[in-house]
């Protein structure tokens, strides 16, 4: 029997939290494995069959690092590995575990360059570096998401970490089994989604739509204390939603996904609507477009101009468009992967 002990810091509709609950889900279901999961409130947030939930305290960091140092301790087996989960969790665990050695799987959703290391001053980014690769030393394998995110990580590490680096590409959940579709709705409709965090420029998203002189619709799901009356031209237009079930049907002709982030590192979000067919709209200096430029319905715009005139372009890119469809792998197949990954480090 082997086990796998995950560490998140808080469930929430993130895509590296929603990614990481979908494999523990399916790594509970393998009767070799025991599934354990460490977090912030996960024993009342998640109820997965078979998954041990403990509750971490994360009143201050120092309680965080206690906390990890004494679920670490706990456990002295070989057949036990460790998964911590995002940039914090990563340097928290990691950082622990160079006292006790464990086996230790760092997963990074995040793009370290431009989310990490570049944002601060020249000497606290060169901190953050040091820490960072301190609390990889003792890892086993650092998974990134996406090609792009591992290489720009590069630059920042250690050779002795470097070469623990692979990359693992997200599952994909079909929408269709989450939103609802209708060809009845021919309001033109700008679909958005993330957290009310910075990085997700959802603010920076609504004030540009709001200069936009075209009659529109804007879908907008997000955490519960979104203040929508700030947006005083846009207030009849919008409409706030915390979960994809809450949604009223969808005209996938005439709803667009709009992407305002400029450090997502794969993008759960556009990966499912390129993959039902949707168009996807992306700031063009987000960093994931290398990943999606590729793909059919994938467009960039500039935030600088307006959006009647670029849209119109799009749609007629849209109609010639010969690029492949996206198509993801499933939780089963990212598991499968997963599971390889954990047998290489024997």
């Amino acid at each position: 029997m082997h086990s796998l002990e995950f560490f998140l810091p808080k469930i929430v509709n993130g895509g590296g939290e929603l990614t990481s609950l979908m494999l523990i889900r399916e790594m509970s279901k393998d009767p070799e494995i025991a599934v354990g999961l460490h977090g912030q409130e996960v024993a009342r947030d998640v109820h997965i069959e078979q998954v041990s939930c403990k509750d971490i305290n994360f009143g201050n960091k120092l309680q965080l690092f206690w906390s990890v140092f004494i679920a670490l301790k706990k456990s002295s087996k070989k057949s036990v590995t460790f998964v911590s989960v995002l940039s914090g969790m990563n340097i928290a665990v990691g950082i622990t575990n160079l006292f006790f050695g464990r086996r230790l799987i760092a997963y990074e959703h995040s793009d370290l360059r431009t989310l990490y290391f570049s944002p601060a001053t020249p000497i606290k980014s060169a901190i953050r570096v040091v820490l960072y690769n301190l609390a990889l030393f003792r890892a086993r394998k650092i998974i990134f998401v996406s090609e792009q995110s591992a290489a720009r990580a590069q630059k920042f590490l250690l050779p002795h970490n470097k070469k623990k680096t692979s990359v693992l590409l997200n599952p994909i959940v079909n929408l269709h089994e989450k939103i609802r579709f209708s060809s009845e709705d021919t309001t033109l409709t700008f679909f958005l989604v993330g957290r009310n965090s910075p990085e997700k420029r959802l603010d920076s998203a609504l004030h540009y739509l709001a200069k936009q002189s075209v009659e529109m619709k804007i879908i907008l799901v997000t955490s519960k204390d979104f203040l929508v009356s700030k947006y005083e031209n846009l207030e009849s237009s919008i409409t706030v939603y915390n979960d994809y079930s809450d949604l009223p049907p969808l005209n996938l002709e005439n709803t667009f996904l709009v992407n305002f982030s400029l450090v997502k590192s794969y993008s759960l979000v556009i990966a499912e609507w390129l993959q039902i067919g949707g168009i996807a709209l992306s700031t063009a200096e987000g960093i994931s477009n290398d990943i999606w430029k590729q793909y059919k319905h994938f467009f960039h715009f500039e935030e600088s101009l307006p959006l009647a005139s670029q849209l119109e372009l799009i749609l007629r890119g849209a109609k010639k468009d010969t690029r492949p469809k996206f198509v993801g792998k499933s939780a089963v197949e990212f598991s499968r992967q997963f599971r390889e990954l954990l047998d290489s480090l024997d």
